[in-house]
């Protein structure tokens, strides 16, 4: 009777991996619209910004035979650029962008594989609403956002020199740069939402490697580097840029120690190991920007940071990237900047 028992769990579990074989393959995803490609919307409205620029991609389904490559591409928030990877551009859509009393189409950039308009052919205004629409074949996507009335000031900046001694493949470095402390005071009567950004430009003299004749050749050359807010004894803070008031309408927010580094290149030739090298008098440029963003922009920005912290983890639980983009995916969400530049030796 055991063995009986055994066998028909068997035939059970055989017949049932079989039949989920059949199932995946006979059923049409016609049937499962969730799982089929979409268009993928993203695009970030600042009243300071020059220009107003869209993505639109597509997604990559679940199942099916969707171009699962990616390229690398621009992405802006506001005039600031940084790179990230997004799947299948739409180059032949119909963008519009709308206020309720004037509607503008966007035309699609070849080099940056961006929709964009500049800035005096359609105004971004704080306190008002904008709906981004884009149509391509049978599909079509919209989202609204609101930009954020208030603009926040910075408040009691402090920029002081700051050195870090790091370690790497048993060589050490002296890394140099600031060490930055501000605050800002809360709007009250409202939940609000806040992003902070901190950038140094400067200079250094660079190796340039060529080979000519077969024979290397190297040669010093002057580059513009930049260095981006890092918080102490952490590698990935970019989460750490983020706030919000909720249980604390009206306090005022400090930033006490945030840092930014000259950091120092290594370059592997065949004649030996060249380091970039630090130019001791020449300018460095600090910028600091305090932005109030709406509730799309922190949600969409604090689910992609969770997920990008778990996406190589087989053990972590997914976490779902928000979206409202209707009939689509992604983000449109508007913020009102404040900027300080600093220039110092």
């Amino acid at each position: 009777m055991a063995m009986r028992f055994k066998i028909l769990i068997l035939s059970f579990f055989s017949a049932t991996l079989f039949s989920c074989e059949t199932v995946i393959d006979d059923i049409p995803l016609s049937r499962f619209p969730d799982l089929q490609e979409k268009l993928v919307l993203t695009s970030f409205l600042c009243p300071q910004d020059t220009m107003i620029y869209v993505s639109l991609g597509k997604s990559v389904p679940l199942f099916g035979s969707g171009n699962r490559d990616t390229s690398k591409v621009l992405i802006f928030s506001g005039d600031t650029m940084s790179f990230a990877r997004v799947n299948n551009f739409v180059p032949d859509a119909l963008i519009t962008i709308g206020n309720g009393s004037a509607v503008v189409v966007l035309k699609f950039n070849t080099k940056t594989n961006f929709y964009e308009i500049p800035r005096r052919s359609f105004r971004i205004e704080a306190g008002k609403s904008y709906t981004l629409k884009a149509r391509s074949g049978t599909m079509e996507v919209e989202a609204t956002t609101t930009i954020p009335l208030e603009r926040v000031r910075i408040n009691n900046l402090q920029i002081r020199p700051f050195t870090q001694i790091t370690s790497s493949f048993f060589e050490r470095d002296t890394n140099t740069g600031y060490q930055l402390q501000f605050n800002w005071q809360d709007v009250t009567g409202q939940t609000n939402y806040y992003k902070i950004f901190g950038e140094m430009a400067y200079q250094q003299i660079e190796p340039v490697i060529k080979f000519i004749n077969n024979k290397e050749e190297i040669s010093f050359t002057e580059k513009t580097k930049y260095s981006y807010f890092r918080w102490p004894n952490e590698q990935n803070s970019s989460i750490r840029n983020y706030y919000t008031d909720q249980n604390a309408d009206g306090n005022i927010f400090k930033v006490d120690a945030v840092n930014l580094f000259e950091n120092i290149s290594r370059y592997k030739t065949q004649s030996g190991t060249y380091k970039s090298q630090r130019i001791p008098d020449a300018d460095k440029i600090i910028r600091v920007q305090l932005s109030h963003i709406s509730k799309e922009f922190y949600d969409y920005q604090k689910s992609l940071t969770e997920h990008n912290r778990t996406d190589d983890n087989p053990f972590a639980e997914p976490v779902q990237v928000y979206s409202n983009v209707k009939n689509g995916f992604g983000c449109v969400a508007g913020y009102n900047r404040t900027e300080v530049v600093v220039r110092t030796k």
